[in-house]
């Protein structure tokens, strides 16, 4: 996925559809986790959460992608 349109997708509102057509390497994106947790309502923000640990176990780099998300939560608060 173009990470110009990557972009303009997650600005848009569709991150649900960026997530749903990820793949290892787009997975890993700092922006995807710098959106996710601007997002206001911590339910919201769970629920999104989710739905990325999904793609990363069907994508089998479940165990990178909850490091990596956990290191940047520790960098943000």
């Amino acid at each position: 996925m173009n990470n110009n349109f990557a972009d303009e997708l997650i600005e848009a509102g569709f991150i649900e559809i960026i997530i749903d057509r990820m793949g290892k390497n787009e997975i890993f994106n700092k922006k995807i986790l710098e959106y996710i947790y601007s997002v206001p309502e911590e339910s919201e923000r769970e629920r999104l959460l989710a739905k990325l640990q999904i793609r990363a176990t069907e994508l089998k780099c479940r165990k990178q992608f909850d490091a990596v998300a956990k290191a940047y939560k520790r960098e943000i608060v």
